[in-house]
């Protein structure tokens, strides 16, 4: 499971869903403030760990 985040432009407000790849391409994505389905992703970082040692 991957963590998206999301910005809801019927209330202005930013939430996090953890969401498969299989259902974050199928959309359909919430507002679980006010329920709008007017949302953008929003890009975020990430970091990476491995178990490799450099």
């Amino acid at each position: 499971m991957s963590n998206y985040v999301f910005f809801c432009l019927d209330c202005n407000r930013e939430f996090m869903q953890h969401l498969l790849m299989s259902e974050f391409e199928k959309g359909g994505v919430a507002c679980p403030h006010c329920g709008g389905s007017r949302v953008t992703q929003r890009v975020e970082a990430f970091s990476a760990v491995t178990s490799k040692k450099s």
